[in-house]
């Protein structure tokens, strides 16, 4: 009996023997689709002291993303990160942990989090609370010119994204660079646009622990989460490497990262190893994060696990939080707040607890983005917030939180590091921040813009664009703060396939169901994969508006919506 109890703490113990999509509607939580009472689908949820807590500062509710990274191009921003797929088997061992995992759902039960994904998530906003799915950087689709794709040659996995954009040829036009790890190793893919068409420029790694000069890749334990920085004379820098040993002045000194030049080329970009320097952060985990703001360059990342309770300079040892220095010399970033010395970089100390430990009540590894967007500063960060919502009755079952899948988060910060007393505040928050311009309607606009949701999954289809997928009857979206201006709108124009005429989409303004409800339209039979754009006629909407989609059937999938000026 002890035998199988210690067996029971495996992968087994909380592995689903079948992986129900909880986006999707089952049995008797269907409805019909034209139901006089209809019951909208609840969106991203936190459930604590007896309150439900819409968490409406999350910004992928359709998947699973984490470690995020973010550029903006022409008043756009792009935000890249790591595609959480979920992991499955069949074969344990007799331990009780999972063994020849795989992302295909045919090879059995799901499992925790084994970080096994080779695609990066992609998705824009021009406003930080209504944001668009702009589909994968899949590494199995990436080529170089040897015609091998990145996940062979070496991206078999796609962890911790950095990006930044550059005329790197001088034809007057950006090109725009992903870096990231394959879990020991770092390279890039090479982009024409910010979501591609994508190649693996060198076909190889651009940083293999193996040939790091002058033995500097020996005592790094993680050769993994690179962050770049484009100065503003057009030099450009990387910081990677993590890990750290459990011992006392290991955890407290790991000396496991490092910092160079890199050399931007037409045609590569290599490594200026002349400039290497070893970094000492204090009590490094992981997740390296570079910035300049206000002139000063603020290096940034997760400490590790081991932080002591009594630690003077990581108050509460605040474990597995965000730790930030404030220095002017891009290659010299970190310093021993124990000692400080004249001319160090500035340390902040902790800069973001744990989310899991401010608002989640889940502690996970930290990754996290700060940027300046319209004059503001803002973070990125990851939870398990709707991992947590949406298994939630499995995982009570089982008496833990989540299996570790991660979705993103944005909140405003505070950033002022220009003076003497260099300051960086951040509070998580389960509302996210303010929206910081209205929504233009009069544009073509991918279904899966949204604001905030209930129920809706997306699908990318074979061309790469992403369609609104696992319609339920209640399911909805919303976009926020939509500006008709005052000639108004005549008419909005769905394009969709559908495989039945059960069904429509009911169109409201400021509240579903209960709000002004604008358009109504019908669902034509097109096929299940031959998109047609429907249309219905608008009485002139003017000024500003929350607009609800409310979804009635299913077998159907939505591209776009547009909105055409009266």
């Amino acid at each position: 009996m002890s035998d199988e109890k210690e067996e029971l703490k495996g992968d087994r113990k909380t592995a689903m023997a079948n992986d129900p999509n909880p986006f999707v509607r089952t049995g008797d939580k269907k409805q019909p689709y034209n139901t006089a009472n209809l019951e909208l689908t609840k969106g991203l949820t936190y459930y604590k002291d007896g309150k439900e807590i819409e968490v409406t500062g999350a910004i992928d509710t359709m998947v699973f993303c984490a470690d995020p990274t973010a550029m903006e191009v022409d008043g756009k921003l792009y935000m890249y990160a790591t595609m959480d797929q979920r992991s499955y088997t069949n074969k344990f061992n007799e331990h009780g942990f999972a063994m020849e995992m795989s992302n295909d759902p045919a090879n059995g039960m799901v499992i925790a989090n084994k970080y096994q994904t080779r695609k990066l998530c992609i998705y824009s906003t021009t406003d930080l609370v209504n944001w668009t799915d702009e589909g994968v950087i899949d590494m199995d689709k990436v080529y170089s010119d040897s015609g091998v794709p990145a996940s062979k040659a070496w991206a078999w996995n796609s962890w911790a994204p950095t990006a930044i954009k550059l005329d790197s040829n001088g034809d007057g036009k950006d090109e725009y660079y992903i870096f990231f790890t394959n879990g020991g190793n770092v390279g890039y893919v090479k982009g024409e646009t910010p979501t591609g068409p994508w190649k693996d420029e060198l076909g190889g790694l651009l940083i293999d622990k193996a040939k790091i000069p002058n033995g500097m890749g020996e005592s790094i334990i993680w050769n993994f989460d690179p962050t770049v920085l484009l100065d503003d004379d057009g030099q450009a820098y990387i910081y990677w490497g993590g890990g750290n040993k459990p011992d006392p002045e290991s955890a407290k000194h790991p000396k496991t990262c490092r910092a160079c030049r890199l050399r931007i080329l037409p045609d590569k970009v290599e490594m200026d190893w002349d400039t290497l320097q070893e970094l000492d952060p204090y009590y490094m985990f992981e997740d390296n994060e570079i910035n300049k703001f206000q002139g000063k360059y603020v290096y940034s990342y997760c400490a590790n696990w081991n932080v002591p309770k009594d630690n003077q300079y990581i108050k509460d040892g605040a474990a597995v939080s965000i730790i930030a220095y404030v220095s002017d010399d891009p290659l010299h970033v970190t310093s021993n707040p124990e000692c400080p010395k004249e001319g160090d970089p500035v340390y902040l100390g902790p800069i973001l607890r744990n989310p899991g430990e401010e608002l989640f009540d889940e502690w996970y590894n930290n990754h996290h983005h700060m940027l300046e967007f319209n004059g503001k500063y803002y973070m990125l960060y990851h939870t398990t917030a709707l991992d947590q919502f949406l298994y939630r009755d499995f995982y009570a079952a089982e008496n833990r939180k989540s299996l570790s899948y991660r979705n993103m988060h944005i909140d405003e910060i505070f950033v002022d590091v220009a003076g003497t007393n260099p300051t960086i505040k951040v509070q998580p928050t389960y509302a996210g921040p303010e929206q910081v311009k209205n929504f233009e309607p009069y544009q073509t606009i991918n279904a899966t813009t949204q604001g905030y949701q209930g129920g809706l999954t997306r699908t990318v289809l074979e061309n790469g664009s992403v369609v609104l997928d696992g319609i339920d009857t209640g399911d909805w979206t919303r976009i926020n703060k939509v500006d008709f201006g005052t000639k108004g709108a005549a008419k909005l124009e769905v394009t969709l396939a559908s495989a039945t005429t059960e069904g429509s989409i009911e169109v409201y303004l400021d509240r579903a169901l209960t709000g002004t409800k604008v358009a109504d339209v019908k669902l034509e039979n097109t096929g299940a994969d031959t998109y047609k754009t429907l249309s219905a006629a608008l009485d002139g909407v003017t000024g500003v508006h929350d607009v609800y989609f409310v979804f009635r059937g299913e077998g159907y999938r939505v591209a776009t919506w547009k909105f055409i000026e009266k």
